[in-house]
């Protein structure tokens, strides 16, 4: 069974890691990810040995809260984020920022305002009344610990579950200084009434409760912007689901009737206005409009629909009136299977992540020891406390596994939701590092490369114009279904029509006509041989046609042939500058089709593609992936159909274009809604971008907390260089920021090229 599962009271990447971790040992567990920025939990489970509520159980054990996924619960993570409120049995970050820097601005002028000659009343003065000058110091800081209590909590179920996380370092570090504060307190009490101004001084002018209270009130700074920069990103998912109107109109006996969108039911009869957003995925049974597709595709031009053509969910009528048969409604819908690939996505993990996680689980303890280390050091070399400890909050204080965790996690949410703004649908986070080393890149033909669709490559008239030719052929093809029929029937909207006497549908050959007594033929070689037209005088035409492997429809009056058309699967025009631009980054090419050797190799030859495979068969494309993959190399696979779905199952990533068959979809990893290849030149150029990204988000966190712990544990105070508690604890909420800023450069990127 799979589920998902919103989290509660994370607050860094060593929380998502203990949660997995402890997940992971229950049997019967299968998967167990969970995303950080998310929220979320997808578990894959044996039903027979598991329950809901034994998972449950089991986080909440752990320290955090735990409840199923569903719409609801899922509008409200997000409301919440956008609100900066992390959990609702505290207060928002938006609360406790106000209350923070209302205390924390006078609490700064009390304690710090002497170093500048501010003035302060006789009766609060720390020289004057030492006494009183320590009590505003608490009395102002306190409020600010209790509002912030969600650190003392989260950071006290850390250690009871041992699951350390950064709630934890940073609860220690203002609690200890705060605790230290209120012993300094009773040290300058004892000192006032033994008249030992030697300990009031030393005591009254090192108080540390400015110090709690800053560490506090600058992370929550860090916290607001950290889940602003995350409610962005998952919003450009999220957005998605608004673009479903909430009512609709359907057609009931004649009679227009609004019904709530979650009625809807396939075969419904949906009326869509100008203006309005189509609801479902269907066919227009009625009427023609210009659709604006954008929203899902990304394309900027609307497209002509008439009826017997397909819409897709959340597309734009612009300014016909249509009725349209639902086909897929609800979560079968393309946007809905969008959004939820999208939302699966963020629970994959990269390889590169796997080892922050691993890192990020053990960051926390080691912290901890190392703090331990500092204050005995410290302790046993100079035997004052209060330097140990100053230093022993430091180090506690600026350490921040929070860049490690979203070092990852980050990056891959924003290229995700740039992707899918652009109309590429990731499914598999993992994708980004597989794309980035590609090496080979493998298209399937029909659909992919070409059109799909037969058109007319050429017309040769023979003692005949090529007005009279077309008109003739047209007026005997009308009667046909072929696929051939239509592309013969599409070369021009304007012909006269003849009225023929007889019509005979010879099947698998063609179509026989009379007129006037005169017998006209349409179709194969076969059928003009039978009907013994002589093709003697156009041998060396019709030669030259078919050793391209182009189709060839031939057309005959009595026993003369009068004309050619030239049928062929064209290549997309955006095919010649997708493989230009892979063949530029030394990524070899490959085509597989199951045309024959002549068809296959013109595409090949025209697209200068690297190697053609002809007549192959779905498995053999299977094959073939397989093969080229065992010689260790990364092979994308690109193709549309449901024949394709061994071979993008098989390739390292798997890229299904827009038009493509429900099981190719699901077997692939990425989704090219726009049916253009020049995307796959678009996604390795993302991947490259965003393992870049990675690299420099994990490079930054290390190389922070390698230069940093050593400095906030003393290693330069023999040249006279400390940094305080205030300004470590604003470095750690700088290093989330840097992350989380870096990340989001990825929306800022642009294509080398345009849409046409």
């Amino acid at each position: 069974m799979k589920e998902k599962y919103l989290i509660e009271g994370m607050s860094c990447t060593a929380c998502s890691s203990s949660i997995e971790r402890i997940l992971r040992k229950i049997d019967g567990v299968t998967t167990a990810n969970v995303n950080l920025i998310a929220k979320m939990l997808y578990i894959e489970y044996d039903d027979t040995k598991l329950s809901s509520d034994i998972i449950i159980s089991k986080i909440e054990k752990a320290g955090f809260g735990a409840s199923k996924y569903n719409e609801s619960s899922n509008k409200k993570t997000i409301k919440e984020i956008k609100e900066y409120k992390l959990n609702g049995k505290f207060p928002s970050v938006k609360t406790r920022l106000i209350v923070s820097f209302s205390l924390l601005i006078p609490l700064m002028y009390v304690s710090m305002g002497h170093m500048i000659n501010l003035p302060l009343p006789s009766f609060m003065s720390m020289n004057n009344s030492p006494l009183i000058f320590s009590l505003t110091e608490l009395i102002l800081s306190t409020p600010i610990l209790i509002v912030n209590r969600k650190f003392f909590v989260n950071g006290y179920k850390g250690i009871v579950h041992k699951t350390f996380n950064m709630d934890t370092l940073i609860s220690l570090g203002s609690l200890t200084s705060y605790l230290f504060g209120i012993v300094e307190i009773i040290l300058i009490s004892i000192g006032l009434k033994t008249n030992n101004q030697e300990l009031v001084n030393k005591y009254v002018s090192n108080l540390y409760f400015d110090s709690s209270a800053m560490i506090l009130s600058l992370i929550t700074i860090g916290k607001a912007f950290e889940e602003k920069a995350k409610y962005k990103t998952i919003s450009a998912i999220e957005s998605l689901k608004s673009l479903a109107p909430s009512k609709v109109n359907i057609m009931v006996d004649g009679i227009e009737k609004e019904e709530n969108i979650e009625n809807l039911k396939v075969g419904d009869l949906v009326i869509i206005k100008a203006g309005e957003f189509i609801p479902v995925d269907g066919i227009i049974e009625k009427g023609y409009s210009y659709i604006d597709d954008s929203s899902i595709t990304g394309e900027s031009i609307p497209k002509f629909k008439n009826t017997g053509d397909e819409v897709l969910s959340a597309s734009i009528n612009t300014d016909g009136y249509i009725i349209v048969k639902a086909l897929k409604v609800g979560n079968d819908t393309t946007l809905s299977k969008i959004i939820n690939s999208l939302r699966d996505a963020g629970l994959t993990k990269p390889k590169i992540q796997l080892l922050a996680d691993k890192i990020s689980s053990i960051f926390v303890p080691v912290v901890m020891i190392l703090s331990l280390i500092t204050f005995i050091l410290w302790i046993s070399i100079t035997k004052d406390f209060e330097e140990s400890l100053f230093h022993t909050v430091q180090v506690l204080v600026i350490s921040c596994p929070c860049a490690l965790g979203l070092a990852t996690p980050v990056a891959v949410t924003v290229s995700i939701g740039s992707s899918a703004k652009s109309g590429i649908l990731i499914k598999d986070a993992s994708v980004f590092e597989e794309l980035n080393k590609t090496d080979v890149v493998i298209f399937d033909k029909t659909g992919t490369l070409t059109e799909g669709n037969l058109v007319v490559d050429n017309i040769v008239p023979f003692n005949i114009t090529l007005t009279e030719l077309i008109d003739i052929t047209k007026s005997i093809e009308i009667y046909s279904n072929h696929p051939i029929s239509k592309a013969i029937l599409n070369i021009n909207d304007k012909y006269e029509k003849i009225e023929f006497d007889h019509f005979e549908n010879i099947p698998g050959k063609g179509i026989k006509a009379t007129k006037d007594n005169e017998c006209y033929i349409v179709g194969n070689k076969e059928l003009i041989i039978e009907s013994k037209i002589d093709l003697d005088k156009k041998e060396d035409v019709i030669s030259s046609f078919e050793k391209t492997g182009e189709s060839i429809i031939y057309v005959g009056k009595e026993k003369e042939l009068i004309g050619l058309f030239i049928i062929k699967d064209k290549v997309k025009d955006t095919s010649f500058e997708g493989i230009k631009l892979l063949k530029e980054k030394n990524i070899y090419t490959a085509l597989l089709s199951g045309d024959s050797f002549k068809i296959s190799n013109e595409v090949k030859d025209e697209l200068k593609i690297d190697i053609a495979y002809d007549s192959v068969l779905p498995m053999d494309k299977e094959r073939i992936v397989r093969e080229v993959r065992d010689t260790n190399k990364r092979v994308v696979f690109v193709g549309d159909g449901i024949n394709d779905s061994p071979a993008l199952e098989s390739a390292n990533v798997g890229i299904a274009v827009g038009n493509a068959k429900d099981i190719a979809i699901e077997s692939a990893d990425v989704i090219l809604l726009k049916n253009d290849i020049r995307e796959v030149n678009n996604l390795i150029d993302l991947s490259h971008r965003t393992v870049k990204i990675i690299k420099e988000n994990l490079l930054w966190a290390f190389i922070y907390n390698l230069v940093c712990i050593p400095i906030a544990a003393g290693a330069l105070s023999f040249i006279g260089f400390n940094l305080t508690p205030m300004i470590a604890s604003l470095f750690m909420s700088i290093s989330s920021l840097v992350v989380v800023s870096n990340a989001l450069r990825l929306n800022r990127r642009k294509r080398k090229w345009n849409m046409n």
